[in-house]
């Protein structure tokens, strides 16, 4: 990984020989009153990797739970908790830093293939209902409602193909039509 020309790179040795770095991430926590600790997420081939800052190294992960090994990862921050999903299984993990391992969220989350944050909530797209919006309660990302469901563009056949959270909206991607969902209530 290497930052912009001139400045220097942020490990200095390779990840994984032969492997591409699939899926990037940069995770913030808050520590304390004014203070943040902060670490990439890597997966690079079929491995998740922490890197750190101070000494730019990165150290493996281990993924409990069903595999999200495979695909692409989709990630987002809730809080103090890194939040990861991936474009081939749908499960839905999390991850924080210092842990060793990447474990299942809480709660009964739906399997999806997309994640973002918006308004104290966790939402997910890219369920078996090809135009259904998940999302979790307030400030509660274990907690998954089947009231708190949204159709978008509900019996067009477009699929949602991805969510990203843009200003006040919630942007949704299908593979022919651009939606952005407005509002904060349930």
């Amino acid at each position: 990984i290497q930052k912009r020309n001139g400045f220097s790179r942020y490990n200095a040795t390779t990840i994984s020989s032969g492997n591409a770095v699939t899926g990037l991430w940069r995770h913030y926590e808050n520590t304390g009153v004014g203070t943040a600790s902060k670490r990439m997420i890597s997966k690079v081939g079929s491995t998740f990797y922490e890197g750190t800052d101070s000494g730019g190294t990165f150290a493996a992960l281990t993924v409990t739970g069903g595999a999200i090994q495979a695909g692409r990862p989709q990630f987002a921050d809730f809080e103090d908790t890194a939040i990861i999903t991936n474009t081939v299984s749908g499960l839905v993990k999390v991850w924080n830093i210092g842990a060793a391992n990447i474990t299942d969220l809480g709660g009964t989350p739906p399997n999806a293939l997309y994640v973002t944050t918006h308004f104290e909530r966790v939402w997910l797209a890219g369920l078996a209902s090809e135009s259904e919006l998940r999302f979790s309660d307030s400030s509660a990302p274990t907690t998954w409602p089947a009231a708190n469901s949204i159709q978008v563009g509900e019996g067009d056949g477009d699929a949602i193909a991805g969510i990203a959270r843009v200003q006040s909206g919630l942007l949704i991607w299908k593979r022919h039509a651009l939606w952005l969902l407005l509002g904060n209530s349930s």
